[in-house]
């Protein structure tokens, strides 16, 4: 059985509250837990009746601890919008009135995409993969890779602390909260049993602010360089201690700038014959317009057009993820799920009674967990 985002950290959360605390819930809420599920399907049906029962018990404050799972989301048009003006801001910081055609910010970004994208490769062709060859979502724990192998394997070890610990910053500002200490250790365990148990959908969803932010920078540079051309006159100059040749400076412009001078002659825009070669290297340098033109399509050929598809590509990859997560029913079900019946039964035993009959719906609640 595969269960939606929201079901399924339910259940995360519920279980991180009852880890830090066996003592959180009473008896008696526990018991009605149990019993709240005795029109479920038994499995995982069942542990969602009982984790909705007991998640709607619990204080709004510790529900919006719920708001982990969902990161970084939330933050994702204010990133993506002040990596825009950041992306902007730099070139209004600089006073030059000359660019160097190699030795700019937009190039130096174009450069740092390109790394960044033989990093996603390797990193995509070595990846281990973390679930057993043919298996399906829903495995038996015995066959799933442990969660704190699927931490290491997959995301960085320093966001399990610093996730809900920015979480707990923003959430004590805001609500002024008094039981911090306990809600801020419920929101650490929380973060590391749900990145053990949708590490793909966490991953997903970074790597798609990751290239939107990325997009957001260039494209905020790119703007930034035609508005100040509006108020500025700007020259392009070539300045090199060691290549001074005419032929091995066009050699290298055409190295750097083949895809965007093959677009232009594509398009009919003509850069290639408004760029002079002679002028770029005197002291004076060139007119700045169609090397401008040329950076913004080189920005829009290597980081616009690709960190946009694969952050489509991420995010359609992150809803797939979120509308079907696997749960294994791992030892914590039986640990704290099954030990409070068992206490209750061996009480109502051991003082002599017949077990009620919501013991006794319980029971059986419990012997077909074991039976999954």
């Amino acid at each position: 059985m595969l269960l939606s985002e929201n079901d399924a950290a339910k259940i995360i959360l519920v279980r991180s509250v009852e880890e830090c605390d066996k003592k959180f819930f009473s008896d008696q809420i526990v018991l009605d837990a149990l019993a709240a599920g005795k029109s479920a399907e038994p499995g995982l049906a069942w542990v969602k009746a009982r984790a909705q029962f007991l998640f709607d018990h619990l204080s709004p404050f510790y529900q919006t601890v719920l708001q982990i799972a969902r990161l970084p989301s939330p933050w994702t048009a204010s990133l993506c919008l002040l990596m825009l003006v950041i992306g902007f801001l730099t070139n209004l910081l600089g006073p030059a009135e000359k660019i160097h055609v190699v030795r700019n910010p937009v190039l130096l970004l174009v450069a740092w995409n390109l790394l960044v994208y033989l990093v996603l490769a390797v990193w995509g062709i070595s990846r281990p993969s973390t679930r057993p060859k043919g298996a399906g979502p829903d495995l038996p724990e015995k066959r799933r890779p442990s969660p704190p192998e699927a931490r290491r394997a997959l995301l960085p070890r320093l966001a399990a602390v610093l996730l809900p610990g920015m979480w707990n910053l923003f959430h004590r500002v805001a609500a002024g909260l008094q039981e911090n200490a306990k809600l801020a250790e419920i929101a650490k365990r929380f973060s590391l049993n749900w990145f053990a148990v949708a590490p793909s959908l966490v991953l997903a969803r970074w790597e798609t602010l990751l290239h939107l932010g990325a997009l957001s920078l260039a494209v905020g540079a790119v703007a930034g360089m035609y508005f100040q051309g509006l108020f500025q006159g700007y020259a392009a100059i070539w300045t090199s201690t060691f290549i001074t040749a005419e032929s091995a400076v066009a050699l290298v412009v055409k190295f750097i700038f083949a895809p965007s001078l093959w677009l232009s002659q594509l398009l009919g825009w003509g850069l290639a014959e408004r760029i002079d070669l002679v002028r770029l290297m005197s002291r004076d340098g060139d007119q700045a317009a169609p090397w401008i033109h040329l950076f913004a399509i080189s920005v829009f050929i290597i980081v616009v057009a690709p960190r946009a598809c694969l952050a489509v590509w991420q995010w359609r990859l992150a809803g797939r993820l979120q509308r079907s997560i696997g749960l294994a029913l791992d030892p914590y079900f039986g640990e704290v799920i099954e030990a409070p019946v068992r206490a209750l039964i061996e009480k109502e035993v051991g003082i002599g009674i017949h077990p009620s009959p919501r013991i006794s719906l319980v029971l059986s609640c419990r012997n077909s967990m074991k039976s999954r």
